[in-house]
């Protein structure tokens, strides 16, 4: 027959073995959990890398077909012809050219190589029609759009 003493050394015994156990399981997950730092280091290290290629790749791609659309050789004469719209851009703008724009890069149509002509919006929508405003028809045509409230001073 058991002794009271015996089964209070038998539970001591199991209490220090589930003891060790949990701390095992606890040493192995603090393993784990640096581990799992280290691979969410690497994980955010490369998704940076990602972006920046993804970013990079967009510039190449967008300086590539400006040179195509210009007809220049190489990257080095595209940067020149940027850096000489920008300085003639700076020296307009120097002289009281405040409101100098490039409207064909803004509305550029790239299937035509030319400007496109610009969605319309519907009054109270919050995106264009289907329907795209009329080109150009001309001095005094009644197909060209009125802007600027009807005023006939033209400014």
């Amino acid at each position: 027959m058991l002794t009271a003493a015996r089964v209070v050394n038998r539970f001591i015994a199991e209490k220090r073995r589930i003891e060790r156990e949990e701390k095992a399981t606890e040493e192995a997950l603090l393993v784990l959990q640096k581990q799992m730092e280290e691979q969410g280091r690497l994980l955010a290290e490369k998704i940076s890398r990602l972006s920046r290629l993804r970013k990079q790749k967009e510039v190449i791609l967008s300086k590539g077909k400006d040179m195509v659309i210009r007809g220049l050789r190489d990257l080095d004469e595209l940067e020149r012809v940027e850096r000489e719209e920008s300085e003639v851009v700076v020296d307009v703008q120097a002289s009281g050219g405040a409101d100098v724009i490039d409207w064909s890069a803004v509305f550029f149509d790239e299937g035509s190589g030319f400007g496109g002509p610009i969605a319309a919006v519907e009054p109270g929508s919050l995106g264009p029609s289907r329907q795209s405003l009329p080109g150009p028809a001309g001095p005094g045509s009644d197909d060209t759009p009125e802007v600027g409230g009807g005023s006939s001073s033209g400014f």
